[in-house]
């Protein structure tokens, strides 16, 4: 309980935003389930599998670009009102054509609307938090999120095999839920750019000049490429999307291998549970460990944590190995909100306030690369190598991460020591 008390006095809208990340997280069945939905409901080939996911890679990234863009110029909850408003449509079509491969297009739709979500929510908590809650606030998002997730997932493994059209139908509903409390209930108290004509700035100049030159693209390349450790961490997230993809594309597809299509889902279901009940159990007490330390030394142990807990699934070769998922699960599980916690924290904390929401989309953009490049990838892989050998070359690609991630936290820290 002590590890909880971390979580009072955070400001009234942090905990109605957390809130809705539970309802939101609750009703998202389709993404762990993907690889099954195509190769089990679609019928498409592996490799085939790979190439939609790499399509709705493209639409995370893209999504979470035109979020942090449109959240910056036009407000974050006018944006992210209007995407789920497209996603709760998406959802219903998607549920009625769930058999027919245009499902793939609505789909897409959801999830460039849903990865619209994560940069301004990112950006609405650094609005309403100062810097001695910002590290209690986005670890209270991220545990929300996963409670919500655990119950979830244990729906969507459920009701896939025989009722596949409400893991649209379903998070159609949770989207719904999630826009009304957002809509009366959260004031958004950043004023967009476009609303900032005549306000004076800095030395006198007006506001609108200053954030018309803000949007303008080579502002923003300019202020990431100054920042050579941010460049680094960047590229770091690249190699986490790689391997955090291939729990939803390798995962599914070896356990189906050992169990057939419906008891693998429920295995794949059953592995999404124990995530997400340790990220809940994590949250507080990474929150305790790491708090007010160098965000590039903490994120450092993601690779090692990714690195032990996805390699070591290269030891499950058969059925009666088939536990170790409880095992490994909860390893890489503590990289994944270390992860998930503190890049959020260290991309507010490098970011002025008009570019908050697009500095935030840098993680969906860059972790998104790595899940575009990895079902594809790790697909030809698999032509010619095990599951085993693919589980081996995540482990040390996320060592290379590591590795990057020491030289970004030596850097910054030299930078400091200059300053």
């Amino acid at each position: 309980m002590n590890m909880l008390k971390q979580y009072r006095g955070l400001p009234r809208q942090v905990y109605i935003i957390c809130f809705a990340r539970i309802v939101t997280s609750m009703g998202a069945f389709i993404f762990s389930m993907n690889s099954l939905l195509m190769t089990t409901v679609l019928g498409l080939s592996e490799v085939a599998t790979g190439y939609v996911m790499v399509l709705l890679a493209v639409c995370d990234i893209v999504g979470a670009l035109i979020g942090g863009r449109l959240s910056d110029y036009y407000g974050r909850k006018k944006t992210i009102l209007a995407a789920m408003t497209v996603e709760t449509v998406a959802l219903i079509l998607g549920g009625i054509y769930v058999r027919k491969l245009i499902v793939i297009f609505f789909e897409a739709v959801t999830l460039t609307c849903f990865a619209m979500f994560f940069p301004v929510i990112g950006a609405m908590i650094t609005d309403k938090t100062g810097e001695g809650k910002r590290e209690e606030s986005f670890s209270l998002l991220f545990l929300c999120i996963n409670v919500g997730y655990s119950v979830g997932q244990s729906i969507a493994g459920a009701i896939f095999y025989n009722y596949t059209e409400w893991i649209f139908w379903g998070m159609g509903i949770a989207t719904v839920i999630t826009m009304i409390l957002l809509g009366l209930f959260v004031r958004d108290e950043y004023v967009p750019i476009c609303k900032r004509t005549g306000i004076p700035g800095e030395n006198g100049n007006d506001v609108s000049a200053e954030a018309g030159r803000s949007l303008n693209g080579r502002s923003l390349v300019s202020l990431i490429l100054k920042d050579r450790p941010l460049v680094l961490f960047l590229i770091a997230s690249v190699f986490f999307g790689y391997a955090y993809t291939q729990v939803s594309y390798m995962m599914p597809l070896q356990y189906s291998g050992f169990f057939g299509a419906e008891a693998g889902s429920k295995w794949v279901a059953k592995l999404w549970i124990v995530n997400s009940v340790f990220c809940i159990v994590w949250s507080p007490v990474i929150l305790k460990l790491t708090k007010n330390r160098n965000e590039f030394l903490v994120i450092t142990w993601t690779a090692v944590l990714f690195a032990i807990g996805m390699g070591g699934f290269a030891l499950i070769k058969e059925m009666s190995s088939a536990w170790l998922i409880y095992v490994l699960t909860p390893v890489w599980t503590a990289g994944e909100v270390i992860m998930s916690v503190h890049n959020s924290i260290l991309l507010g904390s490098r970011a002025e306030e008009e570019y908050r929401a697009r500095f935030q989309s840098l993680y969906e953009f860059t972790h998104g690369a790595g899940r575009m490049i990895g079902p594809v990838t790790m697909g030809y892989f698999l032509v010619s190598h095990s599951y085993n050998m693919g589980w081996i070359l995540v482990a040390a690609l996320c060592a290379v991460a590591g590795i990057i991630l020491i030289s970004a936290f030596k850097i910054d820290i030299s930078a400091d020591n200059r300053a």
